[in-house]
């Protein structure tokens, strides 16, 4: 009875002990086939347009002008191969406050259709009060628009 004991004691513990350690030995290391580098980066030299944002995703591309002494304006051309709602903006200023725009004119556009809308916002809201410019096409929110960046 004790050798039984003894001998289950011992099937126990090798089992126990390839458990820990997967099978393989525990005294190794693994090292990396190739060392870790940081991608080569370059510099660009770029700039901010000011009073333009540009936007472009799954075809339609928009941009929104508001330069000082000008009214502001979207323009958005559906490249997709489907209709989007009516083109709108919305803004959050830069005190957290969001404010629609009413786009002049705006209808939905069909694929390869385009339009330019003047904007307007109520409460004398200034070019100078934005913070985020969000597109929206009919109901849906598409995203916020970039501002306009330029290489030289």
């Amino acid at each position: 009875m004790r050798l039984r004991r003894l001998v289950l004691l011992l099937v126990l513990t090798a089992v126990a002990a390839v458990a820990c350690t997967n099978g393989g030995s525990s005294d190794t290391t693994t090292t990396p086939a190739t060392p870790a580098t940081a991608p080569a980066t370059q510099t660009t030299d770029v700039s901010i347009v000011p009073g333009e944002w540009t936007y472009e995703y799954l075809g339609v591309k928009a941009t929104f002008d508001w330069k000082e002494g000008s009214p502001p304006t979207l323009h958005v051309k559906n490249g997709s191969d489907n209709p989007v709602g009516a083109p709108e903006v919305y803004v959050v200023t830069k005190d957290q406050r969001h404010v629609n725009g009413k786009a002049d004119g705006s209808a939905p556009l069909d694929p390869g259709d385009s339009g330019d809308y003047p904007v307007s916002f109520p409460g004398g809201l200034t070019v100078d009060d934005l913070g985020l410019v969000v597109l929206t096409l009919g109901d849906v929110d598409w995203g916020a628009l970039g501002p306009k960046i330029v290489q030289h």
